[in-house]
């Protein structure tokens, strides 16, 4: 089964809210270990997209996403 991202309009619009909050809170980005935990559920996950390194269910990209320190899993994996 090949699993999709989200709408254009719904990647785009987690994508601002995500931007927004990193350069709010001073463009910093989470510690090695955070992002190893992080990135290690994301390409686990059921809804991770490996060909795009997506998550299915918000569209953002996880390698980046998993960086920022506010960012939270849609699924409340992290």
């Amino acid at each position: 089964m090949k699993k999709e991202t989200p709408s254009i309009f719904t990647m785009a619009k987690s994508f601002i809210v995500e931007v927004f909050k990193f350069v709010k809170d001073g463009a910093k980005t989470t510690d090695r270990a955070t992002f190893a935990r992080r990135w290690s559920t994301c390409v686990t996950c059921d809804d991770f997209i490996h060909k795009s390194n997506r998550c299915g269910k918000c569209g953002c990209l996880m390698s980046v996403k998993a960086k920022m320190p506010h960012a939270k899993c849609p699924l409340k994996k992290w």
